[in-house]
């Protein structure tokens, strides 16, 4: 039987024929008849030959072997009658194959073992290998059988096991299986724990603050009803102890704990039941490493406001430094030596924009924490609108879903005289910071807005008329465009911005002046 991969090639061939036909047709190249058709046949060969090869052409030949991989769950969970059944039933399944037939069988917990390769003749007397059986491991059996199967027969899996995977999960395997045609039959084996309850992880932080509180979770597994205690340890010490009743599956616990004192801690938990099959698998040991006390770095203007918040850091452990707006760090390397940064209620003036690049770095880079904390001077009213600060919070600083804006028209007033020239706040020129507030001020705006710009020195210019602000990129060139120079008559220009004002219908009206 022959089959392809990628049929749809095969449809080249059409376009790709009949250019060969056309220019055999059509070729102005004398060589002769003989000559001429051979080399059609060879370019019509060599096209076939890469088109089947392109569309993947296989040659298929049926087989009526097969070979049969038993693979039997051999884990604690399963019972001593379960795993005679499966002797049995492998041994008449065996008794019915077919003279060409192959079988093989693997016992398989934690690892897998090879009990008998595929052969055509093969019986089970008594099961010879040992694997490891405090777990289950499907997956990992499941890709020995894959590996193991001979090219020239049909496949097939027959899997005997509770299914209580408890390393990996055998999803993966069987889809890699289905995909190659190989058939995984499941023969449910009944564990012997009906009244087994055992715990099967405990989580909790790698890497903690010291005092810092963190979660401890344990997850139990009961197979009915029970009831019991349970214990956790902390360096060998009991530090709890809680009477426990149990549900039939699986069951989370949660322990809140913090620890004073930095290295490495071990936890062990371990549950006491009265009827219980396996008591090996009641006890699971874990680790944390604890470094020193988390370091919180403060920011307040108000210092007698800032004491509240401070207070209650400091209670929860936390080592906090409490710094003014003007402090902000100004360097990465000074920031990340905090574990959290937090804003009480400040401006994004006293941030320039490296800062704010800095903090986002911190958050997002360094996996450092970062709060804000709302007031008169953050959030809407702090100017952190379309800045990396506001990238980094999980908040938007425009009111997106207000039904009803009013109209605004707002009138820039910028003073570009000589001493404008001058060198300013961050050794700006005074005009260069004036265009830039004035371009910050014309991105905040709506396109339902009206903005309009008049530059002045000894006299008043236009440099944007009175008009919608959608076109924000044509209106932020023209204000670039400003240079300084001349003398300083401010009257005119907002005399001029006034009237203009004065005849719109706009519900709010700003005249705003840049000047030295």
């Amino acid at each position: 039987m022959i089959t392809f991969t990628n049929p749809l090639i095969l449809l080249l061939a059409i376009p790709l024929l009949y250019g060969i036909f056309y220019l055999y047709k059509h070729s102005s190249v004398n060589i002769g008849s003989f000559r001429s058709k051979a080399v059609l046949t060879i370019r019509i060969i060599i096209i076939l030959c890469l088109l089947l090869g392109l569309a993947g052409i296989t040659f298929v030949k049926q087989s009526n072997k097969l070979c049969v991989l038993f693979a039997i769950d051999a884990s604690n969970s399963i019972r001593e009658i379960s795993l005679k059944y499966a002797k049995w039933y492998i041994n008449n399944s065996i008794s019915n194959m077919g003279s060409d037939d192959q079988a093989g069988v693997l016992l398989f917990g934690e690892d897998t073992s090879l009990e008998l390769a595929p052969s055509s003749n093969c019986k089970i007397i008594q099961f010879q290998s040992q694997p490891k059986t405090n777990f289950t491991n499907i997956a990992r059996a499941l890709r020995m059988c894959l590996g193991i199967f001979p090219e020239d027969a049909q496949k097939r899996i027959i899997l005997f096991t509770d299914g209580n995977e408890t390393l990996e999960q055998s999803l993966q395997e069987a889809i890699i299986a289905n995909a190659n045609g190989i058939e995984i039959s499941i023969i449910p084996l009944h564990p012997h724990w009906e009244t087994e309850v055992l715990i099967e992880n405990l989580f909790l932080p790698k890497q903690i603050k010291e005092g810092e509180p963190f979660h401890l979770r344990i997850l139990t597994r009961s197979y009915s009803k029970q009831k019991g205690k349970l214990w956790i340890l902390r360096n060998g010490i009991p530090i709890l102890t809680k009477n426990v009743e149990l549900e039939e599956g699986r069951q989370v616990f949660t322990f809140l704990d913090k620890i004073a004192e930095s290295g490495f801690h071990s936890y062990e938990t371990y549950l006491e039941i009265d009827n219980d099959t396996i008591g090996a698998n009641n006890r699971f040991q874990g680790f944390t490493l604890v470094q020193g006390k988390p370091k919180v770095l403060l920011i307040d203007n108000d210092r007698s406001q800032a004491q509240y918040l401070l207070s209650a850091l400091q209670k929860e452990d936390l080592d906090t430094e409490l710094r003014n707006a003007s402090s902000i760090p100004k360097r990465l390397e000074q920031l990340q030596n905090y574990d959290l940064l937090i804003f009480n209620d400040i401006s994004s003036l006293y941030l320039n924009e490296y800062q704010m690049k800095m903090i986002q770095s911190y958050v997002r880079d360094l996996s450092g924490g970062f709060m804000m904390i709302g007031g008169e001077n953050s959030f809407g009213m702090g100017g952190y609108y379309q800045t990396p600060i506001e990238e980094t919070l999980p908040v938007d600083m425009n009111l997106k879903f207000k039904k009803f804006f009013p109209s605004l028209a707002m009138m820039l007033v910028i003073d570009k005289s000589g001493s404008m020239c001058g060198v300013g706040g961050g050794g700006q020129q005074k005009i260069d910071l004036a265009k830039e507030a004035a371009i910050q001020a014309v991105s905040l705006l709506t396109d339902q807005d009206k903005i309009g710009v008049i530059a002045f020195d000894g006299a008043a210019k236009w440099i944007v008329n009175l008009t919608s602000a959608k076109d924000k990129k044509d209106i932020i060139k023209k204000i670039s465009t400003l240079r300084a120079g001349g003398g300083t008559n401010m009257y005119p220009a907002l005399e001029q911005a006034h009237n203009k004002l004065v005849s719109t219908d706009a519900k709010i009206k700003h005249i705003v002046l840049l000047t030295d």
